[in-house]
């Protein structure tokens, strides 16, 4: 029998709300649980702070993965917790830390991991997956030199990332491995299973048959509303795009509420002035699964990023997976891939007018919106999870092997 290799995956689990570094490692978790890395059957155990049955929201989509309580908080306290679940009563055999996660909160815990794991008598191997490192804001960025100096290998979700990381740790590009990010969200039951992709289903927009709708056209969004997702910016396209419009429309969020106050006054001064209040409609999507049936209603998917569209954006991702119409915004680094504009139409960043255009133009035709569709999920295939997982198995297997485990994490190979 194939004895199992123990992986133990580190995310924090937020008490309220959502995050896609959380829903992203759930996904891979699953899909890495029962393949084969270095001959052995993989097994992953999330490691997740639970202070107030935060573990038990998760329950339902974990498969076969399995949970392991740290405790509360990911304060310096937590690493003697963490150490004592790596080692008892059977040892792990990699440690994967996913970094940053709004479940961390300020948490210093995931930071001082690697030198805690240095003073252990066996040292697993510590991999690190960074998500929108180059974003996070410098005080977290220099809390997290031990983390990713002490690594034993370091991975990023683009190029970009990569290159941001050589810029900073110049003696870490030869180790800093690019692994895609796959979709949170998946056609059909929104949550995926391990094992290949699922199929992507033909989409076919309102209207693409030639039919007389009448009914109203759904423009959406999704994910956190915050300053660098452009909500504002949003509401003020959508206002011009209904005038030009020759039919009824309406706009979609499927959203948590807004958690800055700010923001939040903006957004309700901007739906009282602009008199778009009875045209939005508020959605809440729990799960993964009810944020893809969400999703599948809409006609157009709007995602006007401030600093423009990448492939570090798990909306993005998820949008094309889904085989949905896509306006996005153009920003300095423009993936080639998006160069064109036939994946999704690319307006300026922080052009309402533009933005406005863009939507007005899809909305008038049920045949672009059918065209942009198909090449979003084209697209999609960019970031198939069947991939992904490949490299992370082919990675944890050259991490536990014979010569790779000889040296604790942070010493150069």
């Amino acid at each position: 029998m194939t004895d199992s290799l123990r992986v133990a995956m580190l995310c924090g689990v937020p008490t309220v709300g959502h995050c896609g570094v959380l829903d992203y490692s759930v996904q891979l978790a699953r899909r890495l649980t029962g393949g084969l890395a270095a001959g052995r059957a993989v097994r992953v155990d999330l490691l997740v702070n639970d202070p107030s049955g935060a573990r038990a929201r998760l329950e339902g989509a974990l498969g076969e993965v399995g949970t392991v309580d740290i405790g509360p908080g990911w304060g310096p306290t937590a690493v003697p917790r963490i150490l004592r679940r790596l080692a008892e009563p059977d040892p792990y055999d990699l440690v994967h830390v996913q970094y940053p996660s709004r479940g961390y909160g300020a948490g210093l815990a995931p930071s001082l991991l690697p030198t805690a794991l240095r003073l252990t008598r066996r040292a697993p191997p510590l991999l690190v997956t960074l998500h929108e490192f180059e974003k996070v804001r410098t005080r977290r960025r220099l809390a997290a030199v031990p983390l990713v100096s002490g690594a034993t290998s370091v991975v990023v979700t683009n190029e970009p990332e990569r290159e941001f990381l050589a810029r900073g740790w110049p003696g870490r590009t030869s180790d800093v491995q690019v692994i895609r990010l796959g979709s949170n969200l998946e056609p059909g039951d929104g949550r995926g299973t391990s094992g290949p992709d699922p199929p992507v289903q033909s989409r076919e927009p309102a209207g693409a048959d030639g039919s007389d709708r009448t009914e109203v056209l759904s423009v959406g969004t999704f994910g956190i509303i915050r300053p660098d997702k452009s909500f504002p910016s949003l509401l003020r396209a959508f206002a011009h795009a209904r005038r030009a419009f020759a039919g009824p429309a309406r706009l979609v969020v499927i959203a948590e509420p807004i958690a800055d106050p700010g923001l939040e006054r903006e957004v309700e001064a901007l739906l009282a002035a602009l008199d778009l209040a009875p045209h939005v409609v508020w959605r809440s999507a729990p799960t993964a699964a009810d944020a893809a049936r969400e999703l599948a209603q809409l006609d157009v998917c709007v995602l006007p990023y401030a600093d423009g569209v990448t492939f570090r954006r798990g909306s993005f991702i998820a949008a094309a997976r889904l085989g949905l119409p896509i306006v996005t915004t153009a920003g300095p680094r423009v993936p080639p891939e998006l160069a064109d504009g036939k994946s999704a139409l690319l307006v300026p960043a922080g052009d309402d007018m533009a933005l406005a255009q863009a939507i007005t133009t899809l909305l008038q035709s049920p045949e672009l919106r059918a065209e942009a569709g198909t090449r979003a999920r084209a697209l999609s295939e960019l970031f198939s999870w069947d991939k992904s997982v490949r490299q992370y198995l082919d990675l944890y297997g050259r991490l536990v092997s014979p010569r790779q485990t000889a040296s604790p994490p942070g010493v150069a190979r």
